[in-house]
């Protein structure tokens, strides 16, 4: 078994950078997304004025494309979220493993396990950002074990 966690910790760690990207990739575009959406509301008669009606529907209709384009990124940062919150939890656990089976240095195995899932409630939290349960280390969190990741 200890001859394999190593590797198992480096792929979940691994795996949950990963999905932080493809978070924040996905965050960015919904941003831009939102923006081009926030320009082409505060300025309609740039986009219509003067031009056919034909025109003006095109605009209306990449509008609505813009719409549903931030609405797939944010899922799409959601499930990078999720995705790292598990990768967190795995890792967590293999850490619980080691210090329960004491392989290595059992103290930090548990800071590891601590730490970890303290990364997974933070993922878990952006996973969910309508969830009002305060993120790790905010104020009212009273330093205990935090709760699992929820699944979508």
């Amino acid at each position: 078994m200890a001859e394999h966690v190593p590797d198992r910790n480096e792929e979940s760690r691994d795996r949950a950078q990963r999905a932080r990207e493809r978070a924040r990739r996905a965050d960015e575009r919904a941003e831009q997304v939102r923006e081009r959406i926030s320009e082409l509301a505060e300025s309609p008669q740039a986009t219509t004025s003067g031009s056919s009606p034909h025109q003006a529907r095109q605009a209306v209709e990449h509008a609505e494309r813009s719409r549903r384009e931030a609405a797939r990124t944010e899922d799409e940062a959601r499930a990078g979220h999720r995705r790292a919150a598990r990768a967190h939890e795995e890792n967590a656990a293999l850490h619980e493993q080691m210090a329960r089976a004491g392989i290595g240095d059992v103290e930090r195995h548990r800071e590891r396990a601590a730490q970890e899932r303290r990364e997974a409630l933070d993922d878990d939290r952006e996973a969910h950002p309508d969830d009002p349960r305060p993120a790790a280390g905010a104020q009212g969190d009273d330093g205990g074990e935090p709760e699992p990741p929820r699944e979508p």
